[in-house]
């Protein structure tokens, strides 16, 4: 399992989630905005209170991904705010709900 977060003071975050398992949150499994890039791996994200994956003003990798049963959907992307390839989501990720675009 490896969730590694690299941040330096002033600039926006990258994260790297691979492995784990995100599950059960009150809100989104993860947030990623305001300038974050995150990659998302081999992971499940399921039983959140609302999308697995919620994108919004960031660049966004995931790959290989079980995102099912959150509550609002599986995988969020505001429009025009995002840097994704959001054909690839839905290819290389097994969702159990459609990608939605807010």
């Amino acid at each position: 399992m490896l969730c590694r977060s690299l941040m330096t003071a002033g600039a926006p975050g990258r994260c790297e989630v691979s492995d784990c398992i995100v599950t059960s949150n009150k809100l989104n499994g993860i947030l990623a905005k305001d300038g974050a890039e995150v990659i998302v791996s081999s992971s499940q994200l399921a039983d959140n209170g609302q999308y697995g994956v919620q994108l919004s003003y960031c660049t966004a990798d995931l790959k290989g991904n079980q995102v099912s049963r959150n509550k609002q959907g599986s995988v969020a992307v505001e429009i025009g705010t995002v840097t994704v390839d959001e054909e690839q989501i839905g290819a290389s990720n097994m969702l159990s709900e459609p990608l939605t675009l807010l």
